[in-house]
C-alpha cells in the first residue's frame, strides 16, 4: 500500500524518563532493548516506532509534484501524537484494542503484548498528515486526496489491512478515529474478511462517519465504538486529570457540531 521512506541515528529516549538500548561489549549483548527506548527513536522532535509489526505509524510530511500523492513515511509519529499514543496505551481501553492487532512480545508506545491478539492477523495503519510548510500550501489543491477521520480497508499479501487517518495529534481527535470511526464495527469487519475477502468486509461497513457522529452527538450507547470513547474518556481522565475539561468541552462542542445530522 504505501511507499515509505526512512532515516537518520537511534537515540536516548531520556525525555521519556527511559533508557536507551546500549550495546555491551563483554557480553556481546544488548542491553534495554525491550524497554520503550527501545521502541522508539528521536529525530528531529519525531518519535519512531521501531518494532510494532501490525500496528504500524506513518507520517506524511511531504508531497510528490505534481501529483501530490503523499510521501508516506513508516514507524514514525510526530512527537505531539506519540505522546497522545502513549496517554491511551496507560489505559485499559486503549492497551485492550489496540493489543487485538499485536503479536507477543511486540511493543506500541510502552505497552508489551504478552500473547497474539485476537486479531493479530490484521494488520493497523495509522496515518497521520502533518504537511511542512513547503507542502501545507497544496492542502486542498487538486489531487490532494484529504482523508480526515477515513478509515479505509485494502489487502497486502492477504492479510487484511486497517487504516486510518487523522490530520491531528491531540487526545480528543485521536480517541475519536481509533474508537469512534473504527472500533465500533470492526469485528464484524474482520469477521466478513476471513468469510469473504476484501469485498465482503467493505459489505459489512454499516456506519458512515454521519452515522458515527450523530452517535457520538447522541452518547448512543448501542454504538459499540461511541461507547467505548466514553469508557476511554474516563480512563484518560485518570491518567491525566487535564483531559476531563477537555472531554467535557468537547462533549459540548459535539452538540452544536453535529446538530444539524439526521
Amino acid at each position: 500500500m504505501f511507499r515509505s521512506i526512512s532515516s537518520g541515528k537511534y537515540k536516548n529516549a531520556s525525555s521519556l524518563g527511559v533508557k536507551g538500548p546500549r550495546f555491551n561489549r563483554e557480553t556481546g549483548q544488548w542491553e534495554n532493548s525491550n524497554v520503550l527506548a527501545a521502541m522508539m527513536e528521536r529525530r528531529n522532535n519525531q518519535y519512531r516506532a521501531n518494532n510494532p509489526f501490525d500496528v504500524v505509524p506513518y507520517l506524511v510530511t511531504s508531497l510528490k509534484k505534481p501529483s501530490h500523492d503523499p510521501i508516506f513515511r513508516k514507524g514514525i509519529f510526530t512527537r505531539e501524537l506519540g505522546l497522545t499514543m502513549r496517554d491511551i496505551m496507560k489505559t485499559a481501553t486503549g492497551r485492550n484494542y489496540i493489543s487485538l492487532f499485536m503479536k507477543k512480545n511486540d511493543m506500541f508506545y510502552g505497552y508489551k503484548a504478552r500473547t497474539d491478539g485476537k486479531y493479530s492477523d490484521v494488520i493497523l495503519n495509522i496515518v497521520q498528515y502533518e504537511l511542512d510548510k513547503d507542502n501545507k500550501k497544496y492542502e486542498g489543491a487538486v489531487g490532494f486526496a484529504y482523508r480526515e477521520g477515513v478509515v479505509e480497508l485494502s489487502e497486502s499479501n492477504g492479510k487484511l489491512m486497517i487504516n486510518i487517518y487523522t490530520n491531528h495529534s491531540d487526545i480528543e481527535a485521536i480517541s475519536h478515529e481509533l474508537f469512534v470511526h473504527n472500533a465500533g464495527e470492526i469485528e464484524d469487519i474482520i469477521q466478513g474478511f476471513r468469510r469473504g475477502g476484501l469485498d465482503e468486509a467493505k459489505k459489512v461497513q454499516k456506519y458512515s462517519a454521519n452515522d458515527d457522529h450523530i452517535a457520538l452527538r447522541d452518547l448512543d450507547s448501542n454504538h459499540n465504538g461511541v461507547k467505548m470513547y466514553k469508557k476511554l474518556s474516563e480512563e484518560l481522565e485518570n491518567v491525566n486529570p487535564k483531559y476531563k475539561k477537555i472531554f467535557d468541552q468537547i462533549e459540548k462542542t459535539n452538540l452544536s457540531k453535529y446538530s444539524d445530522l439526521k
